[in-house]
């Protein structure tokens, strides 16, 4: 649509809330590759490192705060669990 493949980064916990498999699944149903990071808590957004080329990165973080470098916020969602889920895009 934008002229451009869509690529996704994952960062964070897999918990009910927001579970790594349902990631996959939707990666898959709108072909849309998903590299992940998944940790045993939910990180500070400005401590993720954008390690893969993906063109837009998912966070789980505990708080919402600045974002990690060379990103801008596109979008913040408040999960069920109090935690964020904020999706951020390649500045």
């Amino acid at each position: 649509p934008n002229g451009y493949p869509k690529t996704l980064m994952y960062e964070g916990p897999d918990s009910i809330w927001f579970n790594f498999i349902a990631l996959l699944y939707y990666g898959q149903r709108y072909h849309i590759p998903v590299t992940y990071q998944l940790t045993t808590s939910a990180p500070a957004p400005s401590e993720v490192q954008l390690s893969s080329p993906a063109n837009f990165l998912a966070v789980r973080a505990a708080t919402a705060g600045p974002p990690p470098a060379g990103v801008r916020l596109v979008r913040e969602y408040v999960l069920p669990d109090k935690t964020f889920l904020l999706l951020y895009r390649r500045a």
